[in-house]
């Protein structure tokens, strides 16, 4: 007996080990990396060197919890959402090692991702964790279909959905036309009384008799015999229904993925509610104006209830009229307050980036008081040149000429960061910047004030910097237009844009650090002051 007790003892501790490793929050990932040196720019090199370290370790964090050959298979997916960023779930980084040697960088870093918060991001985006549950469904072929189960199954097992029953059945009183109405489903669940999912696999017919044109997959949900999802592979030459290959085999079942399958919809009552994810609602006023202009004169929406706020991320609960591509579309047409960039529509989650259309006037840049000490960074900065003027940063009594040609005459006016906060500054005139770290940016409005379609813009950089800054031009309607970087050490650019045709009235200017943000870095230098001016160039 006091054995027995000891054993159950044992197992108890051991059970409560396993959870214990099962409801870790965090884990700890290393990676190294060597990056070439361009230019002798060590510090780009390095900081390059740091953010891919840092993708890599989050990359290693996913690989782990939803296994490899589904991070392959939905790597672009993952890569290309905003909501799967290192700065979002790295908690620490710590650097191990860094040297350069013969032009390369080589850097070891070590990091710790918080797993539990990264798990949930991926089941928003329909993946499947290694630890999720199976899935079960039922799978009906039409009769004189060739389908291989076993390929079937290793598919769908990828994606944790497991076959519990493989039949093949015969519908041939049914025209494919009429394979989808509730009668036809009530059919199918009638010949497998367990199942709550059927995928039937049938034939479309080509307009040779025996012939095949298409493959057709129907998902059935037993609770309302809804069709939640179709999808049809179209053959390239009619085949015989018998003679499916392995490479038409192949084809079929690269059909069945995350979006095509609409797991999420299994459960009834899920097609009338969609979880609405909107980025940009930097504020309360934006919200409020996103919820009395969009959502309430949304014809598409039932009721909406917010669940959710975070710094720039507002969830919302939408019970909608109409399916999800339908609401999705309702958000890419033209909006009077907002404009849109619909960044996924699947399963039963919209994610959407927001921008307020500004509607008032920029507030226009202060003017700029002379001060000794950025006269001397001026000079400095450009050296041979603005001696050539004869001005010394003693000289405050300045030639109009010199004045006009290096002198800032406005200073950029704080908050400036965004579509909403930022200063209207006057062509053909000096404006004095400066970008406070890596996480600052300068936004600026530039008028367009003849009647010209090529804009000219100077930028100096004034004093040392370990930055990279860069320029973007933005259209009027807040979308890119183009980059344009610094390289090394250099600290001079000027460029010109030719819009095709006549310039809008108003274009915008962003000045910020091409690297940005990264969490842990220590060192100087990560600020600049900058001179910006710019004109419309007449047409000769």
């Amino acid at each position: 007996m006091k054995f027995l007790r000891l054993f159950i003892i044992f197992c108890l501790f051991i059970t409560l080990q396993q959870n214990m490793l099962g409801a870790r929050e965090t884990e700890t990932y290393k990676a190294e990396i060597t990056v070439s040196i361009l230019e002798n720019d060590t510090v780009y090199a390095r900081n390059n060197a740091f953010q891919s370290l840092q993708n890599l370790i989050l990359n290693a964090a996913i690989t782990d919890l939803i296994g490899q050959a589904l991070f392959n298979e939905y790597r672009y997916l993952i890569l290309r959402s905003k909501a799967i960023k290192p700065s979002k779930f790295l908690v620490s980084a710590k650097v191990l090692d860094e040297f350069s040697n013969e032009g390369k960088f080589t850097m070891k870093l070590e990091g710790i991702i918080q797993t539990s918060t990264l798990a949930e991001e991926l089941r928003k985006l329909n993946l499947v964790l290694k630890t999720d549950p199976k899935i079960p469904v039922t799978v009906m072929v039409e009769s004189g279909l060739k389908i291989d189960q076993q390929d079937l199954s290793e598919r769908l097992g990828l994606l944790h959905i497991v076959i519990t029953d493989f039949k093949t059945i015969d519908i041939s009183d049914y025209l494919p036309e009429e394979r989808y109405t509730g009668d036809f489903a009530e059919r199918l669940f009638n010949l497998s009384t367990g199942s709550k999912i059927v995928y039937l696999v049938d034939s479309i017919p080509a307009g040779e008799p025996g012939f095949i044109k298409a493959i057709r997959t129907q998902i059935f949900r037993r609770t309302d015999y809804a069709v939640i999802s179709a999808f049809q592979l179209d053959l390239p030459n009619p085949l015989v229904a018998g003679e499916i290959d392995e490479a038409t085999q192949g084809r079929l079942n690269r059909l069945f993925t995350i979006s095509s399958l609409e797991t999420g919809m299994y459960n009834e009552g899920l097609d009338a509610t969609v979880i609405l994810e909107v980025e940009g609602l930097l504020d309360p006023f934006n919200r409020s104006e996103f919820e009395q202009k969009i959502l309430k004169k949304n014809r598409s929406i039932k009721s909406f209830t917010l669940t959710q706020v975070s710094l720039n991320k507002s969830i919302y609960r939408v019970q909608s009229r109409v399916g999800l591509t339908e609401l999705a579309g309702t958000f890419e047409r033209k909006h009077p307050h907002f404009y849109f960039i619909v960044e996924q529509a699947s399963s039963n989650v919209i994610q959407i980036e927001s921008f307020y259309r500004y509607a008032n006037q920029a507030p226009e840049v202060d003017a700029w008081e002379p001060d000794q000490r950025i006269m001397g960074l001026i000079a400095d900065s450009l050296g041979e040149e603005f001696m050539a003027s004869e001005l010394t940063s003693d000289d405050l009594m300045l030639q109009p000429a010199v004045q006009n040609k290096f002198i800032p005459k406005y200073v950029e006016k704080e908050p400036n960061n965004n579509s909403q906060h930022l200063n209207r500054i006057p062509p053909a005139t000096q404006i004095l910047g400066n970008i406070s770290s890596r996480a600052d940016e300068d936004v600026f409005q530039l008028t367009r004030d003849v009647n010209s379609s090529t804009l000219v813009v100077e930028w100096i950089r004034i004093g040392k910097t370990t930055l990279s800054p860069q320029l973007r031009l933005y259209d009027q309607h807040f979308n890119v237009i183009n980059n344009y970087n610094l390289v090394g050490r250099q600290n001079k650019l000027r460029f010109s844009y030719t819009f095709k045709e006549t310039a809008p009235h108003k274009v915008f200017l962003r000045v910020t650090d091409k690297v940005g943000y990264i969490q842990g870095e220590t060192g100087g230098f990560k600020t600049f002051f900058y001179l910006l001016k710019y004109y419309w160039q007449t047409e000769s």
